[in-house]
């Protein structure tokens, strides 16, 4: 009776601790939401929330930007003229489909030329949700009238205002203030220049990581050449993978089988994204041929001029960073070739050739054992996307230099409001990638199958959920033996109650297998397969009432593990929670105000949570928070005068159980996490 009264008492305290804590913390926020509801009365204009974590899924901690993200808002300053957009281009959008693109296209040369948006409306399965989306990336004009020149100049600065040991013990070669510089210039179509620098904090060079480009477009001849950075494109990523892909817990069957073939200038701030060096795209009928060479240089480290890690961080802040600074050298050639044929079957022939300056070693673990090795790769790939009316096939076939294969193909049917879809993947141990792995993507190891639909009950009422299985061939990181499947599965119910009350509900599961240390009756430490189950829950409630915009979120995490015998105790399941409440204020014309406050407890690592935000125009942070406390972020973006707008961003996080955060020259001895950001946007644009 005692060990359980005792485990009652710890229970009782930390609860009674934790409500303390979250009445002094709800008494800042209650000022704070008094502040935000007398601001209505200031007569501002409503709009609406650019709502991009709908289409980003991401399960790390990062502060970059997305290049979805960028390409969206160039999009949104940048529309897409429908009566001279290419299917490719229509199709870079991420909600238009092949099938749509080729509607559009074919309708307008039905008809002369679109003069209203409104006029897409029904083709191709386009209905009134999703022109209401797409409605900020497009314009209609007519197909003779041509760009004059637009100019874009971008800078930011942030600085934490903590500081971490590294600077303090003067480790770190720079200063706290991570700054970043862009430009973009388009001249009329014809040419388009751009330009971007950034440093982290730490770091002591204020262009340690650069990109530039430039891009003549030869309309006479159907061409472009593009010079610097950029990145290409193709099928299912297989041979050449993308940097972006939106996220499947919005829209489980619009995310899968929508890459396609392209090619574009990036100033994309990933650090090992894309290529550098010369590029051209030549359209001619039905065919398109992308040709290029690049010649890019990777952080790694060198042994004996053998590579034994490839470094993906990008940081240069000490001497042991900086000393793995560009010592590899990638050569890169690849070419597409695809061509349509009967206006629904288009078929594409990929290849990419690598050779590295050094020879990458594999490791000496036997997860290891089908890793790459050697000092140079070649992946080819045959692409196949068939689309009559619903129906669509896509697939991708690829083969590397050590001969293993890998294939990724689907089936979809899309009606009008309904949408379903059936794809299956196999990648075989061998199928290894380093420059996939440099694009964060990795295709080995795994073969599985997914399924999902997306239906519109109502008008009101949307309804969507996915079921995915997948399994190794071939040991992995923390489970030694292959073959062990995994589970996951979400649904998920869209509701709007009125025209000014939205409710999002989500739920979803996650069955897997690691190895975990335990102790024995003995005290010895002993390795045991275990299973793991996850629940995530969210639900949320948007309310908007002009010139006002809420959304409340409540979310929890549910972690429960087991080891299939009841000697080894499940002693590492947790659970936890977070609830946020955000207030946003915008005038389409010169004002934006947002603010957000988050409580969150989640016990441990297992059970953290993914704060996404997305505030100054082209960053999209998406913060992990775990253990016990408060964040909190204010955000103003005013435009004082047309060419400038300027955004600024304040915010803080308070842990509650802990006196520190961060690990390594990272640490910071404090209870408070506060960060001061500042962007300024110049724009010029002649019609």
């Amino acid at each position: 009776m005692f060990p359980a009264f005792f485990m009652g008492a710890q229970i009782r305290d930390r609860l009674a601790h934790s409500i303390e804590n979250c009445f002094h913390m709800a008494k800042r926020f209650l000022f704070t939401t008094i502040f935000l509801m007398i601001l209505p009365h200031l007569h501002f204009l409503s709009a609406q929330e650019r709502d991009y974590d709908k289409w980003l899924e991401l399960e790390q901690e990062s502060e970059d930007q997305s290049d979805l993200l960028e390409y969206l808002e160039w999009r949104q300053d940048n529309p897409l003229d429908i009566n001279r957009a290419t299917q490719a281009e229509l199709q870079r959008l991420p909600w238009i489909t092949p099938s749509m693109a080729q509607a559009i296209v074919l309708r307008r040369q039905q008809s002369g030329g679109i003069t209203a948006l409104r006029e897409l409306d029904g083709i191709g399965g386009l209905d009134a949700e999703l022109m209401r989306i797409l409605k900020p990336y497009l314009i209609c004009q007519s197909s003779s009238k041509r760009t004059g020149y637009q100019a874009e100049i971008r800078q930011r600065l942030n600085v934490n205002q903590q500081v971490s040991s590294g600077f303090i013990n003067k480790i770190y070669s720079g200063d706290r203030y991570k700054i970043y510089n862009r430009l973009r210039l388009n001249l009329r179509d014809r040419l388009r220049f751009g330009a971007m620098t950034e440093k982290d904090p730490g770091e002591s060079d204020l262009h340690d990581l650069m990109r530039a480009y430039a891009v003549l477009n030869v309309a006479e001849l159907n061409s472009e050449i593009v010079l610097g950075h950029f990145t290409v494109e193709s099928g299912q990523g297989l041979v050449f993978s993308p940097l972006f892909q939106i996220g499947r817990t919005y829209d489980p069957v619009l995310s899968q089988g929508r890459r396609l073939t392209g090619l574009r200038p990036s100033v994309s701030a990933a650090e090992y994204g894309g290529y550098y060096g010369m590029a051209v795209r030549v359209v001619s009928g039905q065919s398109e041929f992308i040709l290029f060479s690049s010649k890019k240089r990777w952080d790694a480290t060198v042994e004996n001029d053998t590579v034994r890690s490839i470094v993906l961080t990008g940081l240069h802040r000490t001497a042991t960073e900086s000393d793995k600074k560009n010592k590899l050298l990638v050569h890169t050639g690849g070419l597409i070739f695809s061509r349509t044929l009967l206006k629904s079957l288009r078929l594409a022939l990929a290849w990419r050739g690598d050779h590295y300056s050094h020879f990458i070693a594999r490791g000496e673990e036997l997860k290891d054992h089908h890793d790459f090795t050697g000092k140079s790769n070649r992946v080819t790939g045959l692409q196949i996307d068939f689309f009559k009316g619903p129906f669509i096939f896509y697939g991708e076939w690829a083969r590397n230099r050590a001969e293993a294969e890998a294939y990724r193909t689907g089936i979809r049917l899309q009606g009008k409001g309904k949408s379903l879809l059936l794809s299956w993947h196999h990648f075989s141990p061998a199928f290894d990638d380093p420059q996939a792995k440099g694009f964060n993507q990795a295709f080995n190891n795994e073969t599985g199958l997914y399924g999902a639909f997306r239906s519109k009950i109502k008008e009101n009422l949307i309804l969507a959920a996915y079921y995915e299985y997948s399994r190794n061939p071939w040991p992995r990181y923390r489970l030694p033996m292959p073959n062990f499947g995994r589970h996951e599965s979400m649904a998920t119910m869209e509701w709007r109650t009125t025209r000014t009350v939205a409710i999002l509900l989500r739920l979803k599961h996650r069955r897997d297998h690691v190895t975990e240390n335990y102790q024995d009756g003995f005290g010895n430490e002993v390795k045991k397969i275990t299973s793991r189950t996850n629940w995530h829950g969210t639900g949320q409630i948007d309310i908007t009432r002009p010139p006002i915009y809420l959304r409340t979120r409540l979310a929890f995490n549910l972690r429960k593990q087991q080891v299939g015998s009841p000697q080894w105790p499940a002693v590492r399941d947790s659970s936890g929670l977070i609830i946020w409440q955000q207030v946003q204020i915008k005038s389409p014309s010169w004002l934006n105000v947002t603010a957000r406050c988050t409580f969150f407890d989640s016990p441990s690592y297992d059970t953290r949570f993914y704060s996404y935000e997305n505030d100054l125009r082209g960053v999209w942070r998406n913060k992990m928070l775990y253990g016990r406390g408060m964040r909190w972020f204010l955000f103003c973006s005013v435009r004082p005068f047309r060419p400038l707008t300027v955004g600024i961003k304040w915010d803080g996080t308070f842990y509650d159980d802990r006196d520190h955060y961060g690990s390594g020259w990272d640490r910071v001895n404090s209870k408070y996490e506060n960060r001061i950001s500042i962007q300024w946007d110049w724009r010029w644009s002649q019609r």
